[in-house]
């Protein structure tokens, strides 16, 4: 390393504690979220006996993920605390408090100041943009993808500096354990690419070679992860249609610019989300002030630091890791996530280096550092708030599947059971915006587990929809009061 700044084991442990008092402060809403709409695909009832089952077998519920990892972990907690899943939420953001302080142990240990590395880490803590992945009851992969993916590139840049093969065999574990999270860790693959190009400056053939060797471990994880995804039978991406087929040209801009304003935001998504539906543009120029504030605060900073080539040479690599998630038809913010500890360099140096610089203008340093404050308050506060959106989702799911189940006894068999939603809702964003029956969407398999019968099928559709439907024999109709929680029978 350029610049290895000593760091005392007990000053950290201190930091790390205190980010973990912050982190429960604000993630506190959603410790005890239920489960809703996708996570019931990792929901697993009857549990199966072999812990490891998932790593050779398909998840029943889901024909597009292999992620035996979280599928183990959520196995766990299944088998030993049923439904309850304040476990997932202790461990995720356990895991979420852990990378962040990576975040200040990387940049103090490669030379970056420590105001950058406090910065940086707490944007990364605080950040709204990972609330989906922090407080979702099915985003353990999210989170543990990110972390051995991180730690891939953090063993990559040991290896290169210190010239032994146990960081190269260590790299390629943690980025083999970053696939077996999720499919998405593949896309870090392309920053140790570009890492071990970079290294020497050999002529073009003698750096092939040499590249070769050095990712021969990660093509062989690579090949390892894909075989078994073969095994287990697990579809794959298209580019005909569907929820995750691939799409190139616009489609994908829009997408990476959609990546960026989640990640630069320090307003909520689901107020700009909701701002924009109702176009409210008063309201809106006030967010989008916002936004551009904070970004141009990270610029200037970053402009006239000396350490602003490294800081923006990760910001690529995280825009270089999504990427790939920009390709499919469907995103989600989720997908942020696996680039916010890259990105929380460049704000932590832009941030910290401006800070720096007013210290001798008392006026000037007071006003930025009143700026800063307010706008990590409006980051905590998004975050509660989208937190506890996510948690009164689940909440409504637990309370129409206590109605609902009781009234399947009334199906008769080889019939079907109609969820019908009403023709206007609220509006629906993400996983924090969900209206009616679209909180037990992906859910039907849980129905019939609880019913204690398998012989019916069901339906969510729009009151439109089931009006348009000619066959209605042996359905047994179920609508929502205007409370949208009262579970009512339609004749």
């Amino acid at each position: 390393m350029a610049s290895v700044l000593e760091v005392h084991w007990k000053q950290l442990f201190i930091l790390l504690i205190a980010f973990a008092v912050i982190g429960a402060v604000i993630y506190q809403p959603g410790i005890q979220g239920k489960y809703f709409a996708d996570d019931y695909k990792f929901f697993f009832s009857p549990a199966p006996s072999n812990p490891f089952h998932f790593f050779v077998n398909k998840n029943p519920n889901s024909s597009y993920a292999y992620r035996p990892i979280e599928a183990t972990f959520l196995l766990f907690v299944q088998t030993n605390f049923g439904m309850q899943t304040w476990p997932i939420h202790a461990a995720q953001l356990a895991l979420h408090i852990f990378i962040s302080w990576l975040v200040f142990v990387w940049m103090r240990r490669n030379g970056f100041g420590s105001q950058a590395a406090i910065l940086g880490s707490l944007f990364m803590l605080v950040s709204q943009a990972n609330v989906s992945a922090v407080a979702g009851n099915d985003t353990f992969s999210q989170v543990a993808s990110t972390l051995f993916g991180s730690a891939c590139m953090w063993l990559f840049q040991s290896y290169l500096q210190r010239k032994e093969v146990r960081w190269l065999v260590l790299s390629s574990f943690s980025f083999l354990l970053a696939l077996l999270s999720k499919e998405n860790g593949i896309a870090y693959f392309l920053p140790v690419a570009l890492m071990a190009w970079y290294a020497n400056d050999l002529a073009f053939g003698a750096r092939m070679k040499q590249n070769i060797v050095k990712l021969l471990p990660f093509l062989v994880a690579i090949v390892l992860f894909f075989a078994l995804r073969s095994v287990v039978q697990v579809v794959g991406v298209s580019t005909e249609g569907g929820k995750y087929g691939i799409q190139l040209g616009l489609g994908s801009a829009k997408n990476v610019a959609m990546f960026l304003l989640a990640a630069m935001s320090p307003a909520s998504t689901v107020d700009i989300f909701i701002t924009l539906q109702e176009s409210n543009f008063a309201r809106l120029a006030i967010l989008v002030g916002a936004i551009l504030v904070f970004v141009v605060l990270v610029l200037v900073g970053l402009w006239s630091s000396d350490r602003r080539s490294p800081a923006l040479v990760l910001g690529l690599f995280g825009l270089l890791i999504l990427l790939p998630m920009a390709l499919f038809k469907h995103v989600s913010e989720l997908y942020v996530y696996n680039s916010m500890p890259l990105f929380a360099v460049p704000v932590g140096v832009g941030l910290g280096h401006l800070l720096h610089r007013t210290t001798r203008k008392k006026v000037v340093a007071f006003g930025l550092a009143f700026l800063l404050l307010l706008i990590s308050a409006a980051q905590v506060s998004a975050v509660r708030t989208k937190t506890r959106l996510m948690a009164e989702n689940g909440e409504r799911s637990d309370v129409l599947l206590g109605q609902i189940v009781p009234l399947t006894k009334n199906i008769p068999p080889k019939g079907e059971l109609a969820l019908v939603n009403p023709d206007s809702m609220g509006i629906e964003y993400s996983v924090f915006l969900t209206q009616g029956f679209n909180v037990l969407q992906s859910g039907e398999h849980q129905i019939r587990v609880l019913a204690g019968r398998k012989d019916f099928g069901i339906r969510i559709l729009t009151q439109s929809e089931f009006e348009r439907r000619t066959e209605r024999q042996s359905v047994l109709t179920l609508r929502l009061a205007e409370d949208g929680q009262t579970v009512l029978p339609q004749p």
